[in-house]
């Protein structure tokens, strides 16, 4: 398994566990896990890999969430010819 999968299936997993072991929500688990993708993107968006950018700026355009559109922002103005595509 992938690193990116083992990371989101160990946030899904401490997301769906509250601090007394017991279910939350599922309200309240989105959006812990929503945080944390939010969080996973923006500092993907400072790789110095440039397919990682692209895979970043598609997954904020993708997503919907408004929040994200400085990521698009930035990758409009990315120097790889892909990112600024995927923007």
């Amino acid at each position: 398994m992938g690193l990116i999968k083992k990371a989101m299936a160990g946030m899904l997993l401490l997301a769906t566990v509250g601090s007394a072991g017991f279910a939350e929500e599922p309200r309240s688990v989105i959006n812990k896990i929503r945080e944390q993708c939010v969080a996973l993107l923006r500092q993907s968006m400072t790789n110095e890999n440039s397919f990682v950018r692209s895979a970043t700026v598609r997954s904020a355009g993708e997503s919907g969430d408004p929040a994200l559109i400085d990521l698009l922002k930035k990758g409009a103005g990315d120097v790889h010819p892909t990112t600024r595509l995927f923007a």
